[in-house]
């Protein structure tokens, strides 16, 4: 494999990450009540972060590893984009399409490798918005998975990353097995912004507040339980809570406590040849 490219985590542990999601996936959205509060809670900031930088004239958007599909129908919904994406593993390519055709959306879902010259050649600037949900931080070196982003990206669109933040105290809550296929480097606003230095940034912050005990599922049946306890808690009991607090212009996001960051980056720089 490319050096510059170097995975830190392999096919299998994903693998065993969408087959444990497959079941949650496909009978999460049979209840439309379920349904609904899920996409209350479902990572509400960071979709009006977001909205301050999408325009109406922006009708396509890409998603990197887009299973099992939530982000993209969300941002269907609320911003009328077109979904795109690509996924490397081919029974959740049917997952996906499954789940886009249940909510009556128009898809475009690629199975394909990031990271293939010819990918890139046949999708090059051709998005309104690219975006990623943890996937950046699963290399050594990130800096060939954001250049992609932005080669796959319209000039003048937006490129969005969002990455966990298990850099600081959120590590002391997470397996060490997990904390070996991140790189905690990349958790660094510092280190971020200058992997994108290339190119406008609009956004760069932490974001949502609190730890985030139930962000990686535990193979232990115990420990998988209480995370899933705690995240019902979080979500139902004590997230309304920080949500009025913000709405008075108390934002108590920081980078000991909260587990994600997000860079909202503009494409305004001519790209090299590949």
């Amino acid at each position: 494999m490319n050096k510059e490219i170097n995975k830190l985590s392999e096919k299998a542990y994903w693998d065993n990450v969408h087959k444990k999601r497959s079941i949650i996936t496909r009978s999460f959205w049979k209840l439309p009540i379920i349904k609904n509060i899920a996409i209350w809670f479902h990572n509400r900031e960071l979709y009006k972060i977001c909205g301050k930088y999408f325009t109406k004239d922006m009708k396509t958007i890409f998603e990197i590893w887009c299973a099992p599909g939530n982000y993209l129908i969300k941002f269907h919904e609320l911003f009328w984009l077109h979904p795109n994406g690509i996924e490397y593993s081919k029974d959740w390519v049917d997952i996906l399409r499954e789940n886009l055709e249940k909510n009556k959306i128009q898809w475009n879902i690629i199975h394909w490798d990031f990271f293939d010259k010819e990918f890139l050649e046949a999708n090059k600037e051709k998005y309104d918005i690219t975006y990623s949900l943890g996937f950046i931080e699963h290399f050594s070196n990130p800096k060939t998975a954001i250049e992609n982003h932005f080669k796959i990206t319209k000039k003048w669109g937006i490129v969005v990353i969002v990455i966990p933040n298990l850099y600081y105290i959120n590590r002391y809550f997470t397996a060490k097995k997990i904390l070996k296929i991140h790189n905690l480097n990349t958790m660094k606003l510092n280190v971020l912004k200058n992997e994108a230095k290339n190119y406008e940034t609009l956004e760069l912050k932490y974001f949502w507040w609190l730890f985030n005990i139930w962000q990686f599922s535990y193979e232990n049946i115990i420990w998988e339980n209480l995370r899933f306890f705690f995240f019902i808690l979080q979500r139902i009991f004590i997230d309304p809570i920080f949500m009025v607090l913000y709405k008075l212009w108390i934002n108590l996001s920081n980078k000991y406590t909260s587990p994600s960051i997000v860079m909202i980056c503009r494409n305004n720089e001519n790209q090299k040849n590949y």
